[in-house]
Parts: C-alpha cells; structure tokens; sequence
C-alpha cells in the first residue's frame, strides 16, 4: 500500500512507501527512560519524601502567611505598598514552577532540581535570619530593601524546584505499569496531600506564634533549621529512589508542532490519517496513545511526512520540520483545556489575593486576645481554611460523593466541572459574608472577636476544597499521563496570573476610590475606609467568573467527540468524557 502526501497543487503529489513510515517510526522508538528498579522506590522511601514535604511545608507557610505582617511591623511599609509586594511576590512564586518543570525534564531530572532548590531555599532562609537579626539598620535604607528583594527571588528560585517536581517524583518510586503500583500511587497522593495539610497548619500557628509573639529571628531560625532538616532527610534516601532520567520539555515539543504546521502551511492533509507521520509509544512510559482528530485540523500538517522529509537520513526527523500525531495531540489538549483554565485566574485574585491580604488587615485591629497571656497570630487566622480543607475531602469522598451516585445513577456522583463551579459559587458567598462582617466590624463601639473572621475564612477554604482541587484533577484527566506535570504546573501559573493580577487591581481602585481619603475604599485606616465595597466588588466579579465559567464548560469537549469516526482509531487515552 502506497501513502500519498498531496502538496500545494492537488494534482502534485508524489508516493511514500508504507517501510519509510515505518523507518521514520523505528529511528524515533526511544531508549528505554526509566532505570532498572532493582528494588528501589516503593513505600520505603515515603519517610524521605514526606518528610522532607513536611518539614518544607513548616518552613514556608509561616513566609506566606506572615510576609505582610513582617513587612507592615518589621520593614515598617504602609498596607498598600505591602500588599503590592506580597501578591506579587505570590504571583511569581506560582509561576514559576512552569520554569521548574521545563529545566526538570530537559536538563536535570526531577530529583536534582528538588535537590538544588531546597538548598536554594536554606539559602533564603539564612538570609532572612539575619535580616531580622540586624532590622533596626536596615529599616529604610536602599540595602535592606536590596536584601529583602535578594531573599524573595531566592524563594521563587526555591518554590520553582520543589512544586514543580516533588508530587511527581514520590510518584514515580512506584510502578504504575501494574494494578497494584497504581493503587499504591493513589495511596502516595493522599498521604503525601495529608501531610502537606497537616504541616501548613503546623507551620501557620506554631512557627508564626513564634515570629509574631516572642522574636521574628527566632521564628525565621526555626524555619531555617526544619529546611535543613528537609533537606537532611530527602538526601538521606537518595541509594533508594528510582531515578527517571530527563526526556525533554513538553513545551519545547508544543512549539516544534507550531513551528512545523507553520512550515507545512501549504501542504494538504490525506485523506486517511493513518498516513500522518506516528510512533509507537515506548513500553517503559505511561504514556497512553493519542489518535489524529478534526480539532484544530491546522496543527494535524505538521504530521505531514513531505518530499523533504523523505530525503533526509539522519537517525531522526529534525523535530521542527515532522511532529508525531501524538505530539500534535498533545497540543491541541493542551489548547483544549485554556478557556477553562483562563476562568480561574479570577479565582485567584478574589480568593488568594487582594481579599485573603485586607482579611489579614481586619484581622490586625480586631480583638484577638485568647487569654491573659495569649493572643492569637494574625497571620494564624488561615488556618480555619486549612481545617475546613482537611474535615471536608474525607466526608466529600466518604459520605457525599456516595450519596450522589446514588442519585444521578454516574460512577463519579459529581462532575468535575460541577465540582469546579460550586466551588465559584462559594467564592462569591465567601466574599459576601466578608463585606457584611467589615460591616459589622466597623460598625461597632469596641473591637470585635477576630473569630467573626472564621466564617469567611471557612467558606474560603470550602471554595478552595471544591474549585482547586477540581481543576487539578479536571487537568489531570484531560492531560495524557506524559503531559500531566505539565497540567500541574499550568494550574500554579494561572494563580500566579491571577496574584499578579490582584495586585494592580489593589492599585486601580485605591487611586480611583480617593486614595487614604474618609471612606475611601482601600483607606489606610479600615475604620474611615470602606473595605467592604471593595468584597462587593469582588463578589460581583465572581458572580460574572461563574456565567464565564459556565459558558466555557459547554465549549470544552472530549478528543474522542472530534474524532474523525475511524474505527482504526478508537481512542485509548482516558480522558473521560463524564468529566464535564
């Protein structure tokens, strides 16, 4: 059987023997990437890699937590230019595990770019010890300001490493080409999820009580000692893991289908998809096969094998001129997936943060006294959501998610995307309550509990509960398993969007609601301002979110719907249709 490729001119074509497909395919068949387990990996090596997830966790969330309150107190900056520099800071952070994620799986591989970041981040650490060792100095001069700056790109450097690859390297200790490696990879997810819950909680009460009541260079030297713990215990396992060697950036491959379909602009496709340029998948991959669909049909040229391709005999096609259906496929789930995620952005924003940063403000001038000799951390009110976080998945998956395949008669009870948009709703009813508490908060003759926060912070972590968490997953399933660190790391971008985003909206409306002036929106002073037309903002921009998300969700459709109608190309992946 003779393959034809048609150029330009439908009367030009010229023929490409079915054994070239073939010898195209065979220079492409990787080399095995996984070493030979040998014992390696498995449960025994949970201790290394949750231990040093736990031991990072306390380290860092008190930073996150408690940067404005050090800034505010310690640099002593006004509530505007500490939120501007907090939410950017945010931003960045949560971008940048996409830079993580590319120099992991082109250069270094997963383990020594966790390695090299968590020893970035004690060097970060250090640093800001030593900040808080000699503030009265540095307060208001251009070096302290030259540090503070120094210490924040070195987190980034050290979130960018970590988040990027620690889930996925637990992972990959197990074999999932097994039913009884897959169970125990999902087992790792819940453990290793648990613990990160558990020690934000810890790292939010315990170490900011720390930094907040008995000495900032106390609490930042604790932080700095259970990083090097974690860092201690993850090189400790090192003779165990199973070590998956580098194999190339999903987006340098996105660009090179982009790149070729581009070249390939005036070709026309076949008629019959099979004689688009394929390869097998590798054996010792998890990778599940993508077949050639209608969507976004431009991209499918790049799969075109041309006369030009044909004439070269290099031991592989240059990848910037041929692209394997796979490759081209991953793309278009990649570009599938993007008004969805796009919606999340606002998510970010109202729930992480402009609004959680002024519910730190509120918390700061309300009553937080426990006792004679205890006062509740600021920056601790955040863990109402970590709670209501950690209560809620088991009754959800226990109890809720039972009840409703009961009801709707569907394996999954909820729909990932009814999941994400409940989680929307709660965001819009997160940030009504908190325009009716500052209500209450400012109407009142003494200090309210800050316990009237608890509320808002609850519903802020039900929201997290519902819409992170399904979004995640919703990436996870829409993703072929070779693409989903990618989907991971996609997710954090659209947050560090969404952070970066809040800080210019911050700047916007306090320029434009009257600045410091009486009843201001953003005051400097909360009692003359009136912070909660801004929660009414937000909740209107929430609401309009949800009518987007909505719209968004019935554009979204399943690979195998676009599929051409082949039945040589039954779709394999498991990209699940009963997703949306």
């Amino acid at each position: 059987m003779d393959l034809s490729v048609q150029l330009s001119s439908p009367s030009v074509q010229f023929s490409t023997p079915l054994r070239v497909q073939e010898e195209l395919r065979s220079r492409t068949e990787d080399a095995p990437v996984k070493k030979r387990r040998n014992n390696k990996g498995g449960w025994k090596i949970m201790p290394f890699i949750v231990g040093n997830e736990s031991c990072a966790n306390l380290a860092t969330a008190s930073l996150s937590a408690n940067l404005v309150v050090f800034l505010i107190f310690q640099y002593k900056m006004d509530q505007i230019q500490a939120a501007k520099i907090s939410t950017i800071w945010g931003g960045i952070k949560d971008i940048s595990p996409i830079i993580g994620a590319i120099v992991a799986d082109s250069y270094l591989g997963r383990f020594w770019t966790i390695l090299v970041a968590s020893f970035t981040y004690i060097m970060a650490m250090l640093l800001v010890t030593l900040i808080s060792v000699d503030i009265e100095q540095l307060r208001g001069t251009q070096y302290g300001l030259a540090l503070l700056y120094i210490f924040l790109i070195l987190t980034v450097v050290g979130t960018s490493g970590v988040k990027s690859s620690s889930i996925a390297f637990g992972a990959e200790q197990f074999d999932s080409n097994d039913e009884e490696g897959r169970k125990n990879q999902q087992s790792f997810f819940n453990w290793y999820y648990c613990a990160a819950t558990l020690s934000t909680m810890l790292g939010m009460t315990i170490v900011v009580y720390i930094q907040s009541n008995v000495s900032w260079k106390w609490g930042f030297a604790l932080a700095t000692l259970l990083m090097i713990i974690s860092t201690v215990l993850f090189s400790l396992g090192t003779k165990y893991y199973v070590m998956v060697n580098p194999q190339g950036s999903a987006f340098s491959g996105y660009l090179q289908v982009i790149v070729a379909s581009i070249r390939k602009r005036n070709l026309v496709l076949p008629s019959d998809p099979r004689e688009l340029y394929d390869v097998p998948l590798n054996k010792e991959t998890d990778d599940v096969k993508l077949f050639s669909t209608d969507f976004l049909k431009f991209f499918n040229k790049a799969a075109i094998i041309s006369r030009e391709d044909n004439k070269e005999h290099t031991s592989t096609p240059n990848p910037w001129k041929l692209c394997s259906v796979q490759k081209v496929e991953e793309l278009k789930s990649l570009i599938r997936i993007l008004p969805i995620w796009s919606a999340g952005i606002p998510v970010s924003i109202i729930l992480l943060g402009s609004a959680s940063t002024y519910m730190i403000y509120q918390a700061r001038i309300m009553h937080r006294k426990l006792s004679v000799h205890f006062e509740m951390p600021i920056a601790s009110m955040a863990v109402f959501a970590l709670l209501t976080i950690s209560i809620w998945l088991p009754i959800y998956d226990k109890v809720i998610i039972p009840l409703f395949r009961r009801l709707t008669k569907r394996s999954e009870g909820i729909t990932l995307i009814e999941r994400t948009g409940t989680g929307l709703v709660i965001s819009v009813i997160t940030m009504v309550v908190a325009a009716l508490v500052e209500i209450k908060r400012r109407n009142s003759m003494e200090p309210i509990s800050v316990f009237w926060l608890a509320p808002q912070y609850t519903l802020l972590g039900l929201a997290e509960a519902f819409y992170a968490l399904g979004m995640i997953e919703f990436f996870y399933v829409q993703f072929p398993p070779s693409m989903r660190s990618t989907a991971v790391a996609l997710y954090w971008c659209g947050m560090g969007i969404g952070l970066l985003f809040s800080s210019v909206i911050i700047t916007v409306v306090h320029n434009a609601t009257g600045g410091n002036r009486i009843n201001a929106w953003l005051n400097e002073n909360l009692n003359e301002g009136r912070l909660e037309y801004f929660y009414w903002f937000y909740a209107a921009f929430g609401l309009l979110n949800w009518f987007y998300f909505l719209l968004c969700a019935k554009l979204v459709r399943d690979p195998r719907q676009c599929n051409n109608g082949s039945d040589h190309q039954q779709q394999e992946n498991t990209q699940v249709s009963s997703s949306f």
